[in-house]
């Protein structure tokens, strides 16, 4: 009987992952098919900025002439002809897309250095507290690290105000 239960728990793994798999299989066959539907010939967006939440500036390439056009949710409006040579347009994207680039890599390393100072810093009072474990010596102890904690947080508020107040 054991065995039974454990073959239809891998016969329903099995289905699971074929399942998933057909799943994936269908979505990437349906999105190549829609994005070449969708791409055209003579025409692309070159580069999109946006202005809000419904405004965006577009540079579009329409044959061998670029074009800016302004769209809202209601709206789009044409701006005017631009002249920009090939050259130049491969030149910008090329930095432009090297700007652009997420880098995952340093931005963790940023915040990882900044946990690792923080684990770092650790409190050292003045008093040891394994020498003496009698009860003033443990309230100077206790105040001491109450102290240094207030110290941080104060000095943490400095930095962050910039001294304007909200009172009247």
């Amino acid at each position: 009987m054991n065995i039974k239960i454990y073959f239809e728990v891998i016969l329903f793994l099995l289905g699971f992952g074929a399942l998933l798999f057909l799943t994936y299989v269908t979505t990437r066959y349906i999105a190549g098919k829609s994005s070449k539907a969708m791409k055209g010939r003579h025409l692309s967006i070159i580069e999109t900025i946006s202005l809000g939440t419904d405004k965006r500036i577009h540079l579009v390439k329409a044959g061998e002439k670029h074009i800016l056009i302004a769209s809202t949710s209601k709206s789009i409006e044409f701006l005017t002809d631009l002249s920009i040579s090939e050259e130049e347009s491969s030149n910008n994207n090329s930095v432009h897309e090297t700007q652009n680039i997420f880098d995952f890599k340093s931005i963790f390393e940023k915040y990882m250095n900044i946990y690792k100072n923080k684990k770092n810093v650790i409190f050292k009072p003045e008093t040891d507290m394994s020498a003496n474990n009698s009860g003033g010596e443990r309230f100077k102890f206790n105040l001491e690290k109450l102290k240094h904690i207030t110290q941080k947080i104060n000095t943490q508020i400095g930095k962050d105000r910039d001294g304007d107040t909200d009172e009247k």
